[in-house]
């Protein structure tokens, strides 16, 4: 089994928090019912009787974190276009701390 879900231990949770009023993307009500962190999806997994066997991260958390800024400019936003390549090197970094906005968990029957 492989779920998908939107990790609510990312930067970009932490951004719409402080931007409660402006949604972008991330924690959109019309795309995503529940939100789960990696702990809290595995652990439905496990109480289902399977085993979490893998877990991937990543995200646009940069590019959602640059158009939150980007609509407080008004009416000079951000280019993103000239932003495009230190968007790619920050979501890097977030991804491989684990606080990207998507998580992915694979798992399998618990094996005896």
């Amino acid at each position: 089994m492989v779920a998908s879900s939107p990790n609510w231990n990312s930067l970009s949770t932490a951004v719409q928090k402080a931007c409660s009023g402006n949604v972008i993307r991330h924690l959109d009500p019309l795309g995503h019912i529940h939100v789960f962190s990696e702990s809290s999806l595995a652990t439905c997994f496990v109480r289902a009787g399977l085993a979490p066997r893998a877990a991937w991260t990543f995200g646009m958390d940069a590019f959602e974190a640059l158009c939150q800024i980007g609509c407080h400019m008004q009416p000079n936003p951000l280019d993103l276009e000239q932003l495009r390549d230190s968007i790619a090197m920050t979501q890097e970094a977030i991804d491989s701390s684990g606080l990207s906005d998507s998580i992915v968990i694979a798992a399998s029957k618990n094996e005896a």
